[in-house]
């Protein structure tokens, strides 16, 4: 500290903390990396029925199939090697695949050249009839929908 000044100020941008944590399933699954662990388990589930899915690239999940499963009735716990400490992975009870509905994804043909419109329309479950109703009034004024 300087003379005459009685404290000082300092400001923090970022800092980054890490953390020993449980492998613990939640609702039957978990989404996790490999950090340094030559061996990672993940307990908490509540049948064996279980999908270890590596998705470092989200848009090409691959299905991990060297994994150990063991537990018994209501406790078990699937273990693996990750491949690298930077690689992400979700564990998956079959049963908790939200509400057991899976659809593929399929490519939309947005970047067609022969596509042309005015407006696009993008809602969700709730805003759809007040989104058509929206929709409706512009193509009653000429405007070409997509």
């Amino acid at each position: 500290m300087d003379p005459g000044v009685p404290y000082s100020i300092f400001l923090i941008n970022s800092f980054d903390l890490a953390y020993q944590r449980l492998y613990q399933a939640v609702g039957n699954e978990l989404l996790f990396r490999g950090d340094a662990n030559q061996v990672v388990s993940v307990s908490g589930f509540t049948n064996s029925d279980i999908l270890v899915f590596e998705v470092t690239d989200s848009l090409n999940p691959k299905l991990i199939k060297a994994v150990t499963i063991d537990g018994t009735a209501g406790n078990y716990r699937v273990s693996l090697k990750p491949a690298s400490p930077e690689a992400v992975y979700l564990a998956i009870s079959r049963d908790a695949a939200h509400g057991g509905e899976l659809w593929a994804d399929v490519s939309s043909s947005l970047k067609d050249k022969g596509n042309s419109a005015e407006y696009v329309v993008i809602t969700t479950t709730g805003l759809k009839d007040t989104a058509s109703s929206l929709a409706a009034y512009r193509k009653v004024r000429g405007w070409q929908p997509w």
